[in-house]
């Protein structure tokens, strides 16, 4: 079911029973995979690539622009996995030219007002909260930040 007061772009693919709440916004360049679950204020920007029976909850940013200084511009991509839980005011942005994206992976369960930023690769089966700094020793080119306002 999608909300009519919610706004998705034509050319955005929606998969087979998405639901999306009111107030959402879902831009031209997005996938969506079916059974997904889309709560009410979500903005998902050119960019994502969602995958099947995800949630993603009231006030989370999806494909935001990389806040790196680095970033011109070039069309990046943030990839969520299967069966991911993205709670309250998440931010996960998309990558920059270094690797083009920003991917996690599925069944992953991000905590409230946590903040994944470009360049990231998240491992299979973790849970990230705001309180916690995990930095997954990958490659020097894949950090993870997370805040607590």
């Amino acid at each position: 079911m999608i909300q009519s007061l919610s706004y998705i772009h034509p050319d955005a693919q929606i998969g087979a029973n998405v639901e999306i709440g009111p107030f959402s916004t879902i831009h031209k360049d997005v996938v969506i995979g079916e059974g997904t679950w889309i709560g009410s204020n979500v903005t998902i920007m050119d960019g994502a690539r969602i995958g099947k029976n995800c949630r993603i909850f009231p006030g989370a940013v999806i494909s935001g622009e990389p806040q790196d200084l680095k970033f011109e511009g070039e069309i990046t991509t943030a990839e969520i996995g299967d069966n991911t839980t993205i709670r309250e005011c998440v931010t996960i942005n998309r990558g920059t030219k270094d690797r083009y994206k920003t991917v996690s992976r599925k069944k992953l369960s991000y905590s409230k007002r946590t903040a994944i930023l470009h360049m990231t690769v998240s491992l299979v089966t973790t849970v990230f909260s705001p309180t916690q700094v995990p930095w997954q020793d990958i490659s020097p080119w894949e950090i993870m930040l997370c805040w607590r306002d």
